[in-house]
This record gives structure tokens, C-alpha cells and sequence, in this order.
């Protein structure tokens, strides 16, 4: 009986590393970071009056991620949603406060 169960376990905790694998790359397939990164850029150019705005907003405390996603169209919101950690890498990178 004991030998029907490890089976069975074994059975199960492949189907479930199989799964999570497959979650993960899906998830990070998802994320097209590219162009997110130039809309970056942008948005925190210290010679533009937004780069400025969102300097001071992020030096104030606020959180750098929100605030850029604030400051973004409806579609780069998305796009930040989805690739919220690398974003917050890049914004660290950067010389920005990490997310809260």
C-alpha cells in the first residue's frame, strides 16, 4: 500500500513542477520590456519638464513604479503591469527609490 502512495506522490509532484514550469515561461513570455524601457526613458528624462515632475515626485517619496505608471498612457499601464519587477530593476538602475 505504502508503495501505491509514493507512487502516487511522485505522480503528482511531477505534474506539479511541470505546471509551475509552464507558468513561468508563460509569464515571462509575456513581458515585451523593450519598448517599455525607451517609454522609460522618456517619462524620466531629467531635461524635460516630466522627467522633472516625476523626480521630484519619486525624491518626495512616493513610489517610483506608480508614479511612472501614473504618468503613462493607458497602454504602457498595462505593459507596466505586466512587467512590474523588471521595471522596478530598471528604475533602481536608474538612481530611483525602489518600489514600496
Amino acid at each position: 500500500m505504502s508503495t501505491r502512495l509514493l507512487k502516487m506522490s511522485l505522480i503528482y509532484l511531477k505534474g506539479a513542477v511541470i505546471s509551475a514550469s509552464l507558468l513561468s515561461s508563460a509569464w515571462s513570455a509575456s513581458c515585451n520590456f523593450e519598448p517599455l524601457k525607451k517609454e522609460i526613458d522618456t517619462i524620466t528624462d531629467a531635461k524635460t519638464q516630466q522627467g522633472q515632475a516625476y523626480s521630484q515626485k519619486v525624491h518626495e517619496g512616493w513610489d517610483s513604479v506608480k508614479v511612472l505608471s501614473d504618468m503613462s498612457s493607458a497602454e504602457t499601464r498595462k505593459s507596466i503591469d505586466v512587467c512590474r519587477f523588471e521595471v522596478a530593476e530598471y528604475l533602481t538602475k536608474l538612481g530611483f527609490a525602489p518600489a514600496h
